[in-house]
């Protein structure tokens, strides 16, 4: 919502659930960023000029790396050579399932991908918006939306996008 595009910002439609993901065993519980003190850390291109707090926090991890294609991710936790992920829960929890189904079909890979993960929505979620040309498509957009909200059928659509991941994400992505 605060990038000045030069149109009109519609109402929040979607959020991103940012967080930290690590193998289910290792030091948890994960409540802040102050946990990953001495951990080996990799997160999304940009994310310490998002999340806040994350930028502040980098000096106390032992690496801190920043990586735009998000399936190496999971690679590396699985492979144990990162000790936590920071990124959306969901599109981790995609990448996992990807590499699940890849050694389901014989792939062979240098690490277990069935190892468990726990993911913990340390940041609020992070709102975004739709821009438009026009103020009447936005009015538009937003009565649109606020009928389907109003109606249950976003959160049904939410509830739905998040069911095949909560053994992922728990009850952590946006309280799905």
């Amino acid at each position: 919502p605060a990038m000045d595009l030069g149109g009109f910002h519609s109402v929040t439609y979607i959020r991103y659930q940012n967080g930290i993901s690590m193998l289910r065993g290792s030091s948890l519980p994960l409540r802040t960023l102050a946990d990953l003190q001495g951990k080996s850390v990799i997160a999304f291109k940009g994310a310490k000029d998002i999340l806040p707090g994350l930028k502040e926090a980098i000096p106390g991890f032992s690496r801190y790396d920043e990586n735009t294609e998000q399936l190496i991710h999971s690679n590396l936790l699985f492979a144990k050579r990162a000790d936590a992920v920071i990124a959306d829960g969901l599109i981790f929890a995609e990448h996992n399932r990807q590499l699940r189904t890849s050694a389901s079909a014989g792939k062979k890979l240098p690490f277990d991908p069935s190892q468990g993960v726990v993911f913990s929505a340390v940041f609020p979620a992070t709102p975004y918006t739709m821009v438009f040309r026009t103020a009447a498509l936005r009015d538009d957009f937003n009565r649109c939306f606020a009928k389907l909200q109003g109606a249950g059928r976003i959160d049904a659509i939410l509830s739905a996008a998040v069911a095949p991941y909560r053994e992922t994400v728990g009850t952590q992505y946006l309280g799905y």
